[in-house]
């Protein structure tokens, strides 16, 4: 199993330049509901709750407590009222709030995800980078669930665990982002690098990755060659491997064209020409 982070070519760039990955605030994301969950409370209860609710959201624990207040839309009733609770989802955002890396967690040797390709590494022309799961690096990761419908959860998951709420409980998504297999680390902004590339740009959070975590890199079927001269470099001065996709020849997938195994033999510009042949054909 690996963890795959799927890179555009300008983000690829960057992390073999600076050895860093992007981490995304919850409000930053592509998907509108992400964060938000609905709160379900009886009617004559509802007074109970006192504005604004004040919860510590804990990024360490893993446990899943939100299926033990999960409901679903059969059992709302006259006597309940549900609601979508922005004021929690605000404790989450902002500068103080958190930020996640997001990842795909593959079963397979080579990541051959055709729309991760396409949505997340630009056409194929990116990379992607396989991480090691056992690395402790990734000891906090947290799984996204997904469903048909979004998450409603009884108002007494607050009142019990006003102290520590999970964060892996924010992470509900439709089943149409299924194909994602998404897994996510989460952070404090505060505990991230911010990071601007020019004075009006809006701030970028980083986080050092530690390389001995990066089990292998693979270069999208559609990658320049430019593109893949930078991974050649930087895999083998730091003795990672490396692989070349190309477009299966009798189905939709992806297959490993050759490998850093495969060509150290080779000079620099006899592994170039190499690939520059395999784009032709």
């Amino acid at each position: 199993m690996r963890y795959i982070k799927y890179l555009n070519q300008s983000s690829g760039l960057s992390f073999l330049e600076k050895e860093t990955l992007k981490y995304t605030p919850l409000n930053d994301f592509n998907d509108p509901f992400e964060g938000n969950f609905l709160l379900c409370a009886e009617k004559q209860s509802i007074d109970n709750l006192s504005y604004p609710i004040n919860i510590n959201i804990d990024v360490d624990n893993r446990a899943v407590v939100f299926k033990k207040y999960q409901l679903t839309t059969d059992s709302l009733n006259d006597e309940k009222i549900y609601f979508d609770d922005e004021e929690i989802f605000d404790s989450l955002c902002g500068k103080e709030g958190i930020a996640c890396l997001c990842l795909s967690e593959s079963k397979f040797g080579i990541p051959d995800n055709i729309l991760m390709w396409s949505h997340y590494s630009r056409d194929h022309k990116g990379i992607a980078i396989a991480f090691d799961p056992n690395h402790p690096y990734f000891k906090d990761i947290d799984h996204v669930h997904y469903g048909k419908e979004r998450l409603i959860l009884d108002h007494k998951i607050i009142l019990d665990h006003a102290e520590s709420i999970p964060i892996n409980t924010f992470f509900a998504k439709d089943e149409c982002w299924k194909y994602e297999n998404e897994v996510r680390l989460s952070k404090w902004q505060k505990d991230l690098i911010e990071y601007k590339k020019k004075e009006d740009d809006p701030i970028i959070l980083l986080d050092s990755i530690p390389l001995d975590a990066v089990k292998e890199i693979f270069i999208g079927c559609k990658a320049s060659p430019e593109m893949a001269q930078k991974v050649y470099d930087f895999c083998r001065n730091n003795s990672i491997e490396y692989f070349h996709l190309k477009k299966n020849l009798t189905s939709y997938r992806l297959s490993s064209d050759f490998s850093k195994q495969e060509t150290d033999h080779l000079s620099p510009q006899e592994t170039l020409d190499l690939y520059i042949r395999h784009l032709t054909l």
